[in-house]
């Protein structure tokens, strides 16, 4: 848990780009990560109690703008529907987790292996989606994703 109190030392000494030089000739290779959790060592170290529910509410958000996209080749809208279902994936995926404290509380683990899931259904929302009045049907639009 101190590793999520400990990115601004780096920062402070070797600078914001020194501390990226630094990270990854040395600890590790993952250049965006390392960006990431600087930016949010400089914001100041309650970023680290504010992180969970921020990456849930985004992760939510997205959720919810992917189940509408999705809901959408269907021609009907339920609001309540879209986001009970969106709350229901997230939930699931949350209580399937091995450990949650070490995939969303943990902010070094968070990083890492919770904030995937932001841009994943942010893709999925783009990809799935009504293509104007030529509603094809979820089941072709697979086919042409697999087929690429």
């Amino acid at each position: 848990m101190a590793d999520d109190y400990a990115g601004l030392r780096p920062v402070r000494t070797l600078g914001l780009l020194g501390a990226q030089v630094a990270w990854y000739q040395g600890w590790t290779g993952r250049f965006s990560y390392t960006f990431v959790y600087s930016v949010l060592a400089v914001i100041g170290p309650a970023t680290a109690r504010f992180m969970p529910g921020v990456l849930l509410t985004l992760w939510f958000g997205s959720t919810v703008w992917a189940v509408y996209r999705i809901h959408l080749t269907s021609g009907r809208i339920s609001w309540a529907k879209v986001a009970l279902f969106a709350g229901l994936l997230c939930f699931a995926t949350l209580e399937t987790a091995p450990n949650v404290y070490q995939s969303l509380y943990w902010q070094t683990a968070a990083l890492t292996h919770f904030v995937p899931f932001i841009p994943l259904s942010l893709f999925v929302g783009l990809i799935l989606r009504p293509a104007g009045d030529d509603r094809k049907s979820l089941l072709h639009k697979f086919r042409l994703l697999c087929a690429c």
